[in-house]
């Protein structure tokens, strides 16, 4: 079905139990910008190719046995908001420089972000909840960064920034030891 729609610029998958694999069909979707997967347990797989240069917003939530990596998202030069959330086998996270949002949560393996997150200079909006084994996190030379919102951090105190000086910058940090 989805390989007939060449035109498809949005695709959303929800609340499919049994779906192992996002079938190839993705790959002929040349329009393809927004992509959100959610409640799928037992998803294993989603291609993610170089084709997929226009897709500029994926979401990816309560998909807990999909593999350890997203790999083909560095190939994603138009992405802009890239939403993770109860994906406890992700270890790794190519971050586009075209990037806007990012919002992680819910990642119990993911230790860092690959590369740190200075080459994203248009990041505006940055959110990292749940994620245990993520023990520092540099956000020094983002300009264009307006919101961070840090929750239930267990790593270390190890939080680089820079002066922050834009108005409407919100910090949320929500940990104990964090000053």
């Amino acid at each position: 079905m989805v390989e007939e729609n060449h035109n498809l610029q949005s695709l959303l998958i929800r609340n499919c139990e049994r779906l192992r694999q996002l079938h190839k069909g993705l790959d002929t979707l040349p329009l393809l910008a927004k992509l959100t997967v959610r409640n799928c347990p037992c998803l294993e797989l989603i291609p993610i190719t170089r084709s997929k240069t226009c897709l500029c917003e994926l979401v990816i939530e309560d998909c807990k046995t999909l593999s350890s990596s997203l790999s083909g998202l560095e190939d994603c030069t138009a992405l802009e908001m890239l939403r993770i959330s109860c994906y406890p086998n992700l270890t790794s996270i190519p971050i586009s420089p075209s990037l806007l949002a990012l919002d992680i949560e819910g990642c119990d393996e993911l230790s860092s972000l690959p590369g740190g997150l200075e080459h994203c200079t248009s990041l505006q909006d940055l959110a990292i909840a749940n994620c245990p084994k993520i023990t520092s996190l540099s956000i020094r030379n983002l300009p264009s960064l307006c919101e961070l919102h840090i929750s239930n951090w267990r790593g270390s105190k190890n939080l680089q920034t820079t002066s922050l000086t834009r108005r409407s910058y919100l910090c949320t940090v929500a940990h104990p030891s964090i000053e």
